[in-house]
């Protein structure tokens, strides 16, 4: 089997594929840990996987931002890194909680 590489058509399709996939992903992450939270009483790992899988995608825009740049703009998008801040520091925030409440 011959691996050629994708034109521009497969190439957005896989794209909107993948993001498809990943928001499916993580708004069933988000209501099984919902879910979990209300049934039990406790965080389990679906909430630290979803935070994590989605800290990782907003921190490799930055990443992939910055070594696409042109002609010496060192402006990084600010919003990616917010984003990024906001999901370490809800992150940080439910483990504090859990170990509150533990």
């Amino acid at each position: 089997m011959k691996l050629s590489k994708p034109d521009e058509m497969e190439q957005s399709h896989n794209l909107k594929a993948g993001r498809n996939g990943f928001m499916f992903y993580s708004l069933a992450l988000l209501i099984w840990a919902i879910y979990d939270f209300i049934a039990t009483g406790e965080m389990g790992w679906q909430m630290t996987i979803l935070l994590l899988g989605t800290g990782i995608f907003w921190w490799s825009r930055v990443v992939l931002y910055k070594r696409t740049e042109t002609e010496g703009k060192t402006k990084t998008p600010s919003n990616a890194i917010l984003w990024t801040l906001f999901y370490l520091v809800v992150l940080l925030s439910i483990i504090g909680i859990i170990k509150y409440f533990s």
